[in-house]
């Protein structure tokens, strides 16, 4: 290896796990991915690194923001002891998610609701999904291709503003075997503008 030029050889360590990376002094948190994720595109934020700044052959298409909100994912989808232990991950981890495909007709919207006991991912396989998010139901259009991931407790709907074309999804939750495990509570709009203005709009 020296005579090809190697001359240093290092040790490092990784987990998914908060406590673990604070005990080794990783100084990396999922808090950290979020934040990352609100300064802007990867690429913007690579070109202001000293370390990648005048890289410019790395293709952009190459850094995509998506890896982040799939790395989230793919951890908060762990329980505690996976994430201090990843070496226990195994196929049984199947019985802990459930999946499904939804066709949203053409200009409807679904009732807003809350997951008690899962985390939600969807991914838009046709179209372009309206996310109604959080109790403001704020307004996120998601084009086909578009990764979303629901932490538990956090309220959405879901809609299609389009006249006349469906949009078709799938989606998983994770830590329970079935639908019915993921503790579904509707909110009660009777009494507020839902869908809000503007969701319709094309």
């Amino acid at each position: 290896m020296k005579r090809a030029g190697c001359h240093t050889i290092g040790i490092g360590m990784e987990s998914a796990d908060d406590q673990v990376l604070k005990n080794i002094k990783k100084g990396v948190r999922r808090e950290q991915i979020r934040q990352a994720r609100k300064m802007g595109p990867l690429q913007q934020l690579a070109d202001m690194l000293p370390s990648f700044g005048g890289m410019k052959s790395i293709p952009k298409e190459g850094i995509d923001d998506r890896d982040l909100v799939r790395v989230e994912a793919i951890i908060n989808s762990m329980t505690q002891e996976e994430r201090k232990k990843h070496s226990i991950i195994n196929g049984s981890r199947r019985k802990r998610i459930a999946m499904g495909r939804t066709v949203i007709p053409p200009h409807t919207a679904n009732e807003r609701h809350v997951h008690l006991s899962a985390e939600a991912a969807m991914y838009v396989v046709k179209g372009t999904m309206v996310l109604l998010l959080g109790p403001e139901a704020k307004i996120v259009k998601c084009p086909e291709g578009t990764f979303v991931f629901a932490p538990e407790g956090v309220i959405h709907g879901v809609a299609n503003a389009s006249r006349t074309e469906e949009v078709v999804l799938v989606f998983a939750y994770g830590g329970v075997p079935s639908k019915e495990a993921a503790r579904i509570v509707f909110i009660d709009d009777s009494k507020n503008p839902y869908p809000p203005a503007g969701w319709d709009e094309e």
